[in-house]
């Protein structure tokens, strides 16, 4: 596979994935609310957040989770 291919191989990638964590993420966000003290709610929402260009959210979730550590 050359270079090419890959880089081809991994955007399509990064976008399956980035569409997957999009479609969760309205369900991960009523977790959060029902939730708010569910770290393991949490971690994934921070994921979410992060590959989505969220910082600004994914910061404010990671500093939750340090609170509830």
């Amino acid at each position: 596979m050359s270079t090419e291919e890959y880089n081809k191989n991994v955007a399509a990638e990064e976008k399956r994935v980035k569409a997957a964590f999009e479609a969760a993420l309205p369900y991960f966000e009523m977790l959060q609310r029902r939730q708010p003290d569910n770290i393991e709610a949490l971690r994934p929402l921070s994921v979410i957040y992060s590959f989505t260009g969220q910082m600004d959210k994914a910061e404010k979730i990671n500093a939750a989770i340090k609170r509830l550590q």
